[in-house]
């Protein structure tokens, strides 16, 4: 059966905490990978990230990270317009050692398969929050398995956890550098319509219903798992390893305080958070989190105001949200509030800043 990926909108008037926000956020480029496929194979994506309130610019710039609601908007109005249900499949295949970040060179400088498993679980946390992966052994087998660690709707679930699972399989395959990997898959989702793409992947043996709750889990033989890997490079696990260990202690994704908070800011819907709250998921002061903005040059304040008029441009120039619904999305309990910061930021009105933003045709149409 087709699986269903309806977004649930967060209610009015509730303001979610920064844990939460964190936990919601998911990398760009896994939507952006499977647009591009959806465009290349002749389906026109542009109604479905308006819906999401998201464009094809915002969607490729460096960095950028998306609400749960609006992946799972994109992704519903995908399924609804292909009538395809394998786009969580899709977007497995498509995994990289690009599309790892940090944990690309600890792939790259495990000695063996078992040290890499071990790797990707401790750190798998930077890459999904919300999710996490645990990794052990026997005198049999080297288990890895991944759940979510909090509440999240069934479809959203099932729909990430297809996802890692092919990618898993994918990445385990480039990792060992052959074309023999024998690997046991349980996952606890049933058998999908298009289970039979599941027979293509070389080497695996899914085995669907398995589990009395949502994840997979994945078992290779100790032989295979303690076969050293030809590109293992221990100068470069050792630097990987300190990256990761430096970003899981900081719960930081990017390079600087001051990408950090812009990427948290904008990775929030429907709420303004405060600059306590950010240095509380650092595990820092208020205090330390103003004085390493100020020596990068910056303010909270000023960082805050940036993000949500970006977002409102974004939004006033690539989708038709009413003004409300704007001012809702970006933080702004009314519309007067929004209005008013809007015209002192960028020197207009938001109505007018969407009128000559709107090609003439589009007005005329």
């Amino acid at each position: 059966t087709t699986m269903s990926f309806a977004a649930k909108p967060q209610e009015h008037g509730k303001t979610p905490s920064m844990k939460q926000a964190l936990l919601s956020m998911t990398p760009a480029r896994y939507t952006s990978a499977l647009v591009r496929h959806m465009e290349d194979q002749g389906l026109s994506c542009a109604k479905a990230l308006k819906k999401a309130g998201i464009s094809l610019k915002l969607l490729d710039s460096p960095g950028c990270v998306l609400t749960r609601e609006q992946v799972n908007v994109t992704v519903q109005e995908l399924v609804r317009l292909s009538g395809r249900s394998d786009l969580a499949f899709e977007i497995g295949l498509r995994a990289n050692l690009s599309t790892l970040d940090v944990l690309g060179p600890v792939l790259l400088s495990a000695q063996d398969l078992g040290e890499c498993l071990q790797r990707v679980a401790q750190y798998f946390s930077l890459l999904m929050p919300g999710y996490a992966m645990a990794h052990d052994r026997d005198a049999i087998q080297h288990v890895l398995h991944c759940e979510p660690t909090q509440p999240i709707p069934y479809d959203v679930v099932m729909f990430a956890l297809e996802s890692v699972a092919v990618a898993a399989h994918r990445l385990l395959t480039f990792a060992i550098q052959r074309e023999d990997l024998v690997c046991t898959i349980d996952v606890s989702w049933p058998a999908p319509s298009h289970a039979a793409r599941y027979k293509t992947l070389k080497g695996a043996r899914f085995r669907f219903n398995k589990g009395d709750r949502p994840g997979f889990t994945i078992r290779i033989p100790n032989e295979l798992a303690l076969r050293p890997l030809q590109m293992a490079d221990s100068h470069m696990g050792a630097q990987a390893e300190l990256v990761c260990k430096d970003m899981l202690s900081r719960l930081s994704m990017t390079g600087t305080w001051t990408s950090w908070v812009r990427t948290m800011l904008s990775a929030v819907e429907g709420s303004q958070p405060t600059n306590e709250e950010i240095a509380a998921m650092m595990r820092i002061s208020t205090r330390s989190l103003t004085r390493y903005l100020a020596a990068e040059g910056a303010t909270f304040r000023e960082l805050a105001l940036s993000v949500r008029m970006a977002r409102a441009r974004d939004l006033l120039s690539n989708t038709t949200l009413t003004l409300g619904e704007i001012a809702y999305r970006i933080g702004y309990g009314d519309v007067a509030n929004f209005s008013r910061a809007f015209t002192s930021a960028e020197g207009t009105s938001p109505g007018m800043f969407r009128k000559a933003s709107t090609p003439q045709d589009k007005r005329r149409g």
